[in-house]
């Protein structure tokens, strides 16, 4: 017992040790005695901890909270660990303007003063949904409810002066493009650039706040409080919520991720960059599109338009910002520029997102610090789980979901594009152990026939063949459905499972761009070719592999080719929302007819389709590879679209890691499916009713 004590001692020693390389410490002795502070989403994480470091100051904090119960809750947490404290919640939702309107018209009638204003609460990386007033709800309560708060608060702050205005950002910010043309995210949402949007946002609010206000005796400030372990992580799904969780150790607590805001509250005024940017308790420069004042300035305007106010004080060092009309007379003709590296970075950013939360904790240290990380934390990987005897880390047991079926397939026969390798091959291996009969569907034959030695050599079944297929010529599709049609009696399950990802643009052998020729259309194709002798099967099923990546774009029915403009990322987007678009159009035809559709998200996997990748991006695949799946594990939700019992009512779902799935809002558009299915049957010359 006394062994097992010291070493959970000396454990808790290295602990310690790591995070002082990450987190250095920070105190002052300034008292608020007489100060008023309102602190929104106070209720639970950095806000909590703010406020009570700042009622310990002897401050007097309003907590701004949308949840009442968990507000008062953090009320009365704060005055038992706080001698005398002066603390009151009071309801504040910044999804809702007429909240904001309630909540500032109750501060006016209570307060004399407001000489701090934190503008804490925020959502992150959420699915996409609206804010009462129709915002987006991330730009809508990170960046717009704020903006409107502090609007209605301003007279308070100003007859309150010397005040401030904190407003808590993000490393996000460094992602951040401000899209004039998309704010709301509804023609292209993707979670993780509409969160770095809108901590750009709360920047460029800080920054342009702070030019209109200097003389006025208040000052503004935001803030980056570091990759923080609270609440806001709670939208996060796999891998980013596991990343969280397994380098938890090296993510600052709630306490710790308050220090910055806490000293941008006391620290003097002739030490302080007003309208600057905060980071671990000093100055830092933000990004450069951070500081850009046109963006700024035209961001104020388009905020003001959104909300139907006039923000109406005079913006010092530049042109007047008095003018009523400006709302009216900018927001019209806003078109930021942006270099490509900047573009660049976005993109990473969807790709990545992830890794997100791992590139904000390594980025606050100036040493190397992997082969620390794992010296140090060994003996803890080794005790939850995730570092081997043989001294190799197995994260993956953290990320991945189990599941296991005993279904058989005994006289099923089961088409898969794709079958050499990577997912493709695991499944087919799988189902070749489960009696059915696979037929490989393959472009390249030498690869395949390899493949079925392998396959044949570990499940002992002989019932395999390999066909030629080439989802980028039409003829090697008409070819291959018309041999299938001949020599099998049924086909009980179809897996659409070839792709390929993220390619140099080139074009398929009948003039489609080539990802979205092969990834969409030539399974469109293919499964309009076999759909009577599947439906003559039935009951059976159609699974289509699409991916997350649908998330990152829209459908461009004006330019499905990429004709205008191509970008790997956004045509592989592209063409895995067909996939998903395409699986729920079809399952809708096919009701009664007793076949069923699925569309899934494998995961990220280690296979064949990063191949085309920049070596950069595949270096980092490597590095991250704890974090994604074996090809055996991608290919789980695959196998249990096409075997497990009773999912005939959930035909045209969505799923992943083995469970229905929410897909995009575009991914769920009817209309947006049956538009895609007229063009897609337009560009293949077919009717298809």
């Amino acid at each position: 017992m006394c062994n097992r004590t010291s070493l959970l001692t000396i454990k808790s020693t290295k602990m310690q040790a790591i995070r002082s390389l990450f987190f250095p410490k920070w105190s002052s002795d300034v008292r608020l005695d007489g100060k008023t502070a309102v602190i929104t989403g106070a209720n639970t994480g950095i806000g909590k901890e703010t406020a009570k470091d700042l009622a310990a100051r002897g401050a007097r904090v309003i907590l701004a909270c949308r949840d009442m119960a968990k507000g008062e809750q953090a009320a009365r947490d704060i005055m038992r660990e706080v001698s005398c404290a002066k603390v009151v919640a009071r309801h504040l939702d910044l999804a809702d303007t007429k909240s904001i309107c309630q909540f500032a018209e109750n501060i006016y009638n209570t307060e004399k003063g407001l000489h701090y204003l934190i503008n804490n609460a925020g959502v992150a990386i959420c699915p996409y949904s609206t804010t009462v007033d129709g915002f987006e709800t991330q730009f809508g309560v990170n960046h717009l409810g704020h903006f409107f708060l502090t609007f209605l608060l301003l007279d308070l702050l100003k007859h309150s002066a010397p005040s401030r205005v904190i407003t808590l950002s993000s490393t996000a910010h460094t992602m951040g493009r401000i899209n004039f043309e998309d704010l709301g995210g509804e023609k292209n949402y993707h979670p993780v650039r509409a969160y770095a949007q809108s901590k750009l946002a709360n920047v460029l609010f800080t920054r342009e706040l702070a030019k209109r206000t200097e003389d006025l005796g208040v000052m503004a400030f935001s803030v980056d409080p570091g990759a923080v372990n609270t609440e806001i992580t709670r939208h996060m799904r796999w891998p980013m919520a596991d990343v969280i969780k397994t380098f938890s150790t090296l993510i600052k607590t709630s306490a710790e991720g308050a220090y910055t805001t806490i000293y941008c509250v006391v620290t003097p005024e002739n030490e302080m960059h007003n309208g600057g940017h905060y980071k671990d308790c000093a100055y830092s420069k933000s990004c450069w599109a951070g500081r850009d004042d046109g963006t700024a300035l035209k961001l104020w305007a388009a905020s003001c338009h959104l909300l139907g106010i006039q923000y109406t004080m005079i913006r010092v060092g530049g042109a007047s910002a008095s003018q009523s009309g400006i709302c009216k007379s900018i927001t019209c003709q806003l078109t930021p520029h942006w270099p490509s590296s900047d573009d660049a970075r976005t993109k990473w950013a969807g790709l990545f997102g992830a890794t997100t939360m791992v590139m904000m904790m390594l980025q606050t240290v100036k040493r190397p610090i992997i082969p620390i990380i794992l010296k140090w934390c060994q003996p803890v990987f080794r005790e939850v789980g995730i570092w081997s005897c043989g001294g190799k880390m197995n994260c993956r047991g953290v990320c991945c979901n189990r599941w296991s079926s005993e279904e058989r397939l005994d006289n099923k026969t089961v088409i898969i594009t794709g079958a050499n390798t990577g997912i493709g091959k695991e499944t087919a291996k799988d189902l070749a152990a489960r009696g059915a009969r696979i037929i490989m569907a393959c472009r390249d034959l030498e690869r395949a026939e390899e493949a079925r030695s392998e396959i044949l050599e570990e499940t002992g079944n002989e019932n395999l063949v390999v066909r030629k297929l080439d989802l980028s010529d039409s003829r090697s599709i008409r070819a291959f459905a018309e041999l299938i049609i001949k020599e099998e009696k049924h086909v009980n399950i179809l897996i659409n499972n070839a792709g390929i990802m993220m390619c140099p643009y080139s074009k398929t052998a009948d003039g489609f761009e080539m990802q979205f020729g092969v990834n969409h259309l030539g399974h469109f194709l293919l499964t309009y070719l076999l759909l009577d002798l599947i439906k003559f099967s039935a009951p059976a099923r159609i699974v289509v592999v699409a991916s997350v990546a649908h998330t990152w774009t829209g459908l461009r029915l004006d330019d499905l080719n990429s004709e205008s403009s191509y970008d790997t990322m956004k045509a592989y987007g592209q063409s895995k929302l067909a996939n998903v678009l395409f699986a729920r159009a079809l399952a809708s035809k096919l009701t009664g007819s007793g076949v069923s559709v699925f569309s899934l998200h494998p995961g990220v996997v280690q296979s064949d389709l990063w191949r085309h990748q920049h070596q950069c991006i595949q270096v980092a695949v490597k590095i991250f590879r704890i974090f994604t799946k074996t090809t055996v594990e991608g290919a789980q939700t695959t196998i249990y679209c096409a075997v497990q019992p009773g999912l005939e009512s959930q035909s045209g779902s969505y799923f992943s890691d083995c469970a229905p799935a929410r897909c995009s809002r575009s991914a769920s558009d009817d209309d947006l499916a049956k538009k895609l299915w007229e063009r897609s049957c337009n560009m293949l010359g077919i009717t298809w009713q």
